[in-house]
């Protein structure tokens, strides 16, 4: 996974497994509002490739996540896919689909609609890996945060995106804050957002040296034990 900035070579930084911490079962989402106009830029944007075949659904929520990939791929398709990943959402009334609604925020935040992403946010605050469908589906995904609307290439890029939910989260909030004007409460995501990325790594460090001690333990008496 690489997390990284313009000014900074890429950076590697674990994939959080753990599913501890997973949102409440259901969301409740405000009416789709997408703005007459929105630029292109300074916001975030979300690249992605799916997996060849793509998976058969199994039911009728894992269709309207299906038909929802299916048109990102479309230029100028984020609008529609929008709405199906939102059904996904009001349908998945166990949660079993967390990934759909990290997919409706990101995508609320490329188009401007401020009050879904909001209500979807403390949902997608989550240790959570992607879920069953997700991972099957999306072979690779990167968010792209621009801070100026002139901006070639990202400012930030999160890399594999869909596993870190709650670095997704904040930092697709942070992108449409600073698009609709509000460039204060933009920074004040993105330091949040740097709060989630050192517990995550502090987590990953904390997992790797005991995993180590474990092996070091492991190996000591397996010497002993042939001695």
């Amino acid at each position: 996974m690489k997390i990284s900035t313009n000014r900074a070579e890429d950076v590697d930084r674990p994939i959080v497994t753990s599913n501890a911490g997973v949102g409440p079962a259901s969301c409740e989402l405000p009416p789709l509002s997408i703005p007459e106009a929105w630029p292109n830029k300074p916001g975030v944007g979300f690249f992605f490739d799916l997996t060849d075949p793509p998976p058969e659904p199994g039911n009728a929520i894992e269709r309207a996540y299906a038909t929802g990939l299916a048109n990102l791929r479309n230029q100028g398709g984020a609008p529609v896919a929008l709405e199906h990943f939102r059904a996904v959402v009001t349908q998945d009334i166990h949660g079993n689909y967390l990934s759909a609604r990290l997919l409706a925020l990101v995508l609320s935040a490329e188009v401007g609609d401020i009050a879904s992403l909001k209500a979807l946010c403390q949902s997608c605050l989550t240790n959570a890996q992607p879920d069953a469908y997700a991972q099957r589906a999306i072979d690779s995904s990167s968010l792209h945060f621009y801070k100026d609307a002139d901006s070639d290439r990202g400012d930030i890029r999160v890399g594999e995106c869909i596993d870190q939910p709650a670095i997704t989260a904040q930092i697709s909030l942070a992108g449409c804050l600073l698009a609709i004007g509000q460039p204060g409460e933009a920074v004040r995501a993105l330091e949040d957002g740097v709060t989630v990325w050192e517990a995550r790594n502090a987590a990953w460090k904390a997992r790797a040296k005991a995993v180590a001690e474990e092996m070091s333990n492991g190996h000591s008496s397996a010497l002993l034990g042939s001695g």
